[in-house]
């Protein structure tokens, strides 16, 4: 895996749901879901 890929997915990882400007949400992503879909396409 390369560092740019691995960076996206820690980000994607490490994120929580949060509420900003305007009450705008924005919803974590279950990690087993994400993780399924990355072994999926093989790019795990």
């Amino acid at each position: 895996m390369e560092a740019t890929e691995e960076a996206i997915l820690n980000a994607m990882l490490a994120a929580r749901t949060m509420t900003g400007f305007r009450g705008a949400t924005a919803y974590e992503l279950p990690d087993d879901k994400l993780l399924d879909t990355l072994a999926k396409y093989n790019r795990r």
